[in-house]
């Protein structure tokens, strides 16, 4: 984010076919916020500085699909679906509000 504030985990980057960069989990509860706009869209932002950073789907990939062990660290405050054998969340992020830094 603008701020610095740590977002996602490279781990959790997957191709989703839209061409925006996306999540299927945060790096950890609070590090995003959400507000549910007047179209019914989930706008992400910033859990410290509250700048934008674009939308979450209930569309991810199947859990399944996922590295198990870094499924089971999925922060609680990321969005579920609410249909047992759903989808993980894909927050789709503005390329713009990214900040990549490799961590050793």
């Amino acid at each position: 984010a603008y701020c610095g504030q740590a977002l996602f985990d490279s781990k959790a980057k997957y191709d989703s076919g839209s061409g925006w960069p996306s999540f299927w989990r945060t790096i950890e509860d609070g590090a995003v916020s959400y507000k549910m706009e007047f179209d019914g869209r989930l706008e992400c932002r910033c859990g410290r500085c509250q700048s934008h950073l674009g939308h979450v789907f209930l569309d991810g990939p199947r859990p399944s699909s996922v590295p198990q062990e870094i499924l089971q660290m999925s922060p609680e405050s990321d969005p579920r679906s609410k249909s047992e054998n759903g989808r993980l969340p894909r927050f789709c992020i503005n390329g713009a509000s990214l900040r990549v830094e490799q961590i050793p």
